[in-house]
């Protein structure tokens, strides 16, 4: 191999794995603000306390969670994507269902709708 060769190589890498990551890293992002929303709807909805956050829900959520970019408009957005896309159920699920022999962190199940514990309820191991 000689170093124009090297070059092209590692270009091809590069830009391959870059492009990948990136949309590993979109699906995962959607995911995570997808399932957010579902949350937040479903206490909005279901929340045994409810009643005692009200209009600062996503306010007083922010103020606890206190993480950079994890705010009430970012929430809004969340619980948006959320009432607007709820077919995106399956796709998040089979997204991290496949994940699950990669991490010891993952996402093994996201309920049914019909379950007793709501729809959003998430596994973890």
């Amino acid at each position: 191999m000689d170093f124009e060769a090297l070059v092209k190589h590692i270009g091809t890498i590069q830009s391959t794995l870059q492009a990948q990551a990136a949309h590993a890293v979109n699906l995962a992002l959607t995911a995570r603000n997808w399932l957010m929303g579902c949350y937040i709807v479903e206490f909005e909805q279901n929340g045994e306390d409810r009643a005692a956050y009200g209009e600062q829900l996503l306010k007083k959520l922010e103020q606890r969670l206190n993480v950079k970019g994890l705010n009430e408009r970012r929430f809004r957005e969340f619980r948006r994507l959320y009432l607007v896309y709820p077919q995106l159920k399956e796709p998040i699920a089979q997204i991290h269902i496949g994940r699950k022999r990669n991490s010891a962190h993952t996402v093994r199940r996201i309920h049914r709708p019909n379950s007793a514990h709501g729809e959003c309820r998430i596994t973890i191991r």
